[in-house]
């Protein structure tokens, strides 16, 4: 069978999401201001790394010493694999959802810098939210929901904001003209493995729509 080869840097594409709400016992005014939140996917730096079956999944390595983007992890001493991304986003932060799939990946964090920043980490900005997965049956699992503490099961939260009639921050101003953005990802490279993801789920409110 003979082998297809594409040269996808040249191939262009749109991601198009369909989204269904199903509302129930919710007032005019509270739907009216669902309707302006949109669903964006924002993609971690994947450049110069083997993209697999999709544009947001990459090859992570079985680490060694000497091999790009491998460290040890200061909490079991196992070997870790980091990718890093500077980008820009759009409108106000409602949501944000990082695909960050056991048992590989450790964290995901996203910050937010001045514009002119060229490479937006913890060093040069602020952290605007990182998400661990939490295991069932460690005793980690929150006071509120210790029902779901079962082993075998994992707790994802993600980042909220909103109003704070609900306990949340204020969205936060992402706008390219003022800020960019960073996210850096690190995953369990203690043996190498295919399909690791480097999504980012985004929630946004934008400029005058709230």
């Amino acid at each position: 069978m003979p082998v297809t080869t594409h040269n996808w840097q040249e191939r262009r594409g749109a991601l198009v999401s369909s989204l269904g709400w199903w509302v129930g016992g919710w007032s005019l005014t509270t739907l009216t201001s669902l309707c302006f939140i949109f669903l964006l996917y924002w993609f971690l730096c994947c450049v110069k790394l083997i993209v697999t079956a999709s544009p947001v999944e990459y090859d992570v390595p079985k680490c060694k010493k000497g091999l790009t983007g491998c460290s040890i992890n200061p909490v079991d001493g196992s070997w870790m694999h980091t990718i890093t991304g500077t980008y820009q986003g759009i409108g106000k932060l409602a949501a944000a959802h990082f695909h960050c799939h056991a048992p590989t990946c450790l964290s995901i964090a996203m910050y937010r810098c001045d514009k002119d920043v060229k490479i937006c980490n913890a060093t040069t900005g602020e952290l605007l939210c990182e998400e661990k997965p939490i295991y069932g049956g460690t005793g980690k699992i929150p006071k509120s929901m210790q029902k779901y503490d079962e082993p075998g099961y994992i707790l994802q939260p993600p980042c909220l904001w909103g109003s704070s009639q609900y306990g949340l921050e204020a969205p936060v101003d992402v706008n390219p003209d003022k800020y960019v953005l960073g996210s850096v990802k690190t995953s369990n490279a203690s043996y190498g493995h295919h399909g690791e993801m480097a999504w980012q789920q985004m929630y946004v409110v934008l400029d005058g729509e709230e």
